[in-house]
């Protein structure tokens, strides 16, 4: 494999890279439970609801 062979696939791997860790970011930022006003889950309703 020549050199440009090896900085494409380099590339390559890189805007795979970054597609991915896009695609994952907005998965994790996106809300748990969509009927819940705000996003939040049970959970954190309960503890702000009991003060903790």
């Amino acid at each position: 494999m020549n050199v440009l062979g090896i900085i494409a696939s380099g590339v390559a791997a890189l805007f795979i890279t970054v597609a991915l860790a896009k695609s994952a970011r907005r998965v994790a930022l996106r809300p748990r439970i969509p009927d819940e006003p705000g996003g939040r889950a049970p959970r954190a309703e309960a503890l702000r609801r009991t003060g903790g």
